[in-house]
């Protein structure tokens, strides 16, 4: 049985997607290891005990697994966050969730969020700024939440932006 965290070796194993190796490797890369730039959700936290959806958790075991095949990953997200990563960077605070959405139960209760609300658009302002800070000329941007981090794709040059994972409406990267 091949393990969980080798499941998505295939999508960034570059020697078995020529197209994608045109885009992503560089003279200075021939390690075939990618720098890869993870936003999170401007809702949730990416850890291991914040089960409010699924695409926190998708986010969090997407860090794990290109960890775990030696790629390096900086994560965008919530404070509170913890996936495993290279560099975890906040670019939402606590204070402006709850500024935006309230005091609210994620035990009880679903997110009521809207993709164009305050606390996304403060997640994409300040998620552009720190990759921008970060990245390297062919770095990957995985985006986890579709047309909702759209402005971040577009706020940063010089790296290929991918949705990671899809389920969800409001796609709109040319690579998935």
């Amino acid at each position: 049985m091949v393990p969980t965290k080798l499941s998505y070796f295939g999508v960034f194993d570059y020697k078995e997607k020529p197209e994608l190796a045109s885009i992503v490797s560089s003279p200075n890369n021939n390690s075939g290891k990618f720098r890869l730039h993870i936003l999170g959700l401007a809702y949730a936290k990416t850890n291991l005990d914040y089960m409010l959806d699924g695409y926190s958790q998708k986010v969090y075991k997407m860090c794990q697994m290109m960890m775990d095949l030696g790629h390096e990953v900086y994560h965008y997200g919530a404070e509170g966050s913890s996936p495993p990563c290279t560099e975890n960077i906040q670019v939402i605070t606590d204070a402006e969730q709850k500024r935006v959405y309230g005091d609210f139960d994620w035990h009880k209760y679903y997110w009521r969020y809207s993709a164009g609300d305050e606390a996304h658009k403060i997640f994409n302002k300040n998620a552009i700024r720190e990759i921008n800070l970060r990245k390297q000329p062919r770095d990957m941007l995985l985006i986890s939440n579709g047309v909702a981090q759209k402005a971040v794709a577009d706020g940063v040059s010089d790296v290929v932006a991918i949705e990671s994972g899809i389920g969800y409406t409001g796609v709109f990267a040319k690579y998935k």
